[in-house]
């Protein structure tokens, strides 16, 4: 009887510890900002490299600028949900879904609009083993703590 006793007591110790051990939401925010700001690199050579404005539990945004050099004509603000997130061999953040939204601001002539996309345009470096599926992880489980929104019928 003695035996089983301390066998419980064990595994309840390592079950509690193990729960112990699992990342807060404010730890997952960092992480995915710190791997995001490492690694981050243009899309393209006329775009510049972007910029994490903010990230929560449901979605993150970041900015760039697109042009040459001085010559900037138009800016982008990028919101990607922290549900469906896919990065592809190449490193490009993506969506399962077209719920990606880019709002593109043409700087010239002032014009705005946002459209709903699968492909996010920002691009990530390969700089660890494993790091898209690293992210892809924390991004998943960073959405756990994304409050579900319910519909009124």
């Amino acid at each position: 009887m003695k035996q089983i006793v301390v066998i419980v007591a064990v595994f309840v110790f390592f079950f509690s510890y193990n729960i112990a051990q699992a990342q807060t939401k404010e730890e997952t925010i960092s992480w995915i900002k710190e791997k995001i700001n490492k690694y981050k690199r243009k899309y393209a050579s006329d775009y510049s490299i972007p910029s994490i404005e903010s990230i929560n539990e449901c979605e993150i945004t970041l900015k760039y600028d697109r042009g040459h050099d001085e010559n900037v004509w138009a800016n982008y603000t990028v919101v990607i949900p922290t549900s469906g997130v896919l990065i592809d061999g190449d490193g490009d953040i993506r969506s399962r879904e077209e719920s990606i939204r880019v709002e593109k601001h043409y700087i010239e002539n002032g014009n705005s609009f946002s459209e709903f996309n699968k492909r996010s345009s920002i691009d990530l470096a390969k700089g660890e083993y494993d790091l898209y599926a690293r992210l892809v992880k924390g991004f998943a489980y960073l959405n756990k703590f994304c409050p579900v929104r319910k519909e009124p019928f």
